[in-house]
């Protein structure tokens, strides 16, 4: 993360939309925000390790268990504790739209219009 984006900051959970999409279905973005901070809480609650022994196996991931273990130890520490994104993981995110999507990298984007913690903060 450090290297590539100058953070250890990554907004692994993301929920993108537009404008539009939102107005029309806002209780549909606010239980699915909910739903990420409420797994995010989790996370941040319990160790690598059962959080481990609850994913691989819904995931197929029994036989990566090791593998799989390393990389929850290596993320946890970048996940939000509370589900809010701050300003900071806000440009991270848009970095990452900009190194994988030709329309997103060429856009001129400003965050202060387009990301909200809006639909988390409501409960």
């Amino acid at each position: 993360m450090k290297d590539i984006f100058g953070t250890r900051i990554y907004p692994g959970a993301v929920l993108y939309s537009t404008d539009s999409w939102l107005r029309q279905n806002s209780e549909t973005a606010r239980h699915l925000a909910k739903a990420i901070r409420q797994a995010e809480v989790w996370i941040h609650q319990h160790t690598a390790e059962e959080v481990v022994s609850r994913v691989s196996a819904a995931y197929g991931m029994e036989s990566q268990k090791d593998i799989f273990l390393e990389a929850v130890r290596r993320v946890v520490p970048a996940i939000s504790e509370d589900g809010l994104m701050t300003p900071e993981a806000a440009e991270v995110a848009l970095k990452a739209l900009r190194l994988s999507l030709d329309s997103v990298r060429s856009a001129s984007i400003d965050l202060s219009k387009t990301w909200t913690n809006e639909f988390v903060s409501r409960e």
